[in-house]
């Protein structure tokens, strides 16, 4: 029985493991990412995170280029623009190349920017940004667009770097991350709260079962051992006068005490679902689920169950056309 304790508690203390597991690392990863950390990794633009495509950017001076608009063509025509994005295209410089980066309107680290620039601080105190690489199709599309304009604005040749960044995303990544950890931390709280709340019940039912069967707190093999009619797989054990039922929800049943029985079964995949349904006095009944089992296997052991009881506690009806719910 110790044995049958743990492993109903084991898969739940797995599941939280994994859940604080997964949960503390993308806090720690999250909370752990920075320009210093990426710096210290030596991932400063062009080098880029492989997992994460997060870079440092080094900026020197920063430029506006344009407000950004979202554009769908069919056949070269444009049937839809939005231009209202809420984002702007800047080329900040590394003190070499012209990189163009995507910020919000509305970020805070671009009114940091414009303010050291105004001040000419950048030049001989770079301030270190965190952008993600974004190579996608259209991001490249965008990219060949984006000399030729910045040409014809300003009437000279800029030399821009083949990637083009986008700060908004870095941010949204970061705060994903503490997201997806708070999940799994409350996830695995959850779980863990569920288990000692199974752990309480478990207690509690084998502190009734202990007292009502007192040698079974001695020797809890003698429940495997001289059970009358017995099955592991369905969690079902007649031992002296009493049936104990292990599963979902373990119950104790007084055999002296239930007037009528009917087994409810559903097939499934092979598999047989099991409800016994209990009678007793003042029209009281409840259901007791067992576990699924092979539906051969499971049958025959039902139907030897059946026999047992019909020949032993007579008084019980069986699967009687009289019982009603």
């Amino acid at each position: 029985m110790k044995r049958y304790k743990l492993m109903k508690l084991l898969p739940y203390l797995i599941v939280a493991s994994v859940c604080l597991l997964i949960g503390g690392g993308l806090a720690f990863i999250s909370q752990g990412t920075s320009t210093d950390s990426l710096r210290a990794q030596g991932l400063v633009y062009p080098n880029v995170s492989r997992v994460s495509r997060l870079t440092a950017v080094p900026v020197t001076r920063i430029t506006y280029v344009s407000a950004v608009s979202n554009v769908v063509k069919e056949r070269g025509k444009i049937v839809y623009r939005d231009d209202k994005t809420g984002m702007s295209l800047f080329l900040v410089s590394d003190g070499g190349l012209d990189i163009p980066i995507l910020f919000r309107d509305d970020s805070s680290l671009l009114s940091i920017l414009k303010e050291k620039s105004d001040q000419g601080q950048l030049a001989t105190e770079p301030h270190y940004v965190i952008a993600m690489v974004d190579d996608g199709d259209k991001s490249k599309e965008f990219l060949q667009s984006i000399e030729s304009y910045v040409t014809n604005k300003t009437g000279n040749r800029v030399f821009i770097g083949g990637t083009l960044l986008n700060q908004d995303k870095a941010e949204t990544y970061i705060q994903s991350m503490k997201l997806v950890s708070y999940i799994f931390l409350a996830l695995a709280l959850a779980v863990l709260g569920f288990t000692a709340y199974r752990y309480s019940a478990m207690r509690r039912f084998w502190s009734h079962v202990y007292q009502v069967l007192p040698e079974l707190a001695e020797d809890q093999d003698l429940l495997v051992s001289q059970s009358q009619f017995k099955s592991k797989q369905l969690g079902l054990y007649l031992y002296r006068d009493y049936l104990i039922v292990l599963g979902a929800k373990e119950r104790l049943i007084d055999l002296s005490t239930v007037l009528g029985l009917n087994l409810n079964n559903e097939s499934n995949n092979g598999r047989l679902k099991s409800r016994l349904i209990l009678y007793y006095d003042r029209d009281q009944f409840e259901t007791v689920k067992l576990r699924p089992y092979p539906e051969k296997e499971a049958c025959a052991f039902l139907e030897g169950l059946m026999a047992y009881l019909e020949k032993h506690y007579p008084h019980i009806l069986l699967a009687d056309e009289r019982l009603a719910i």
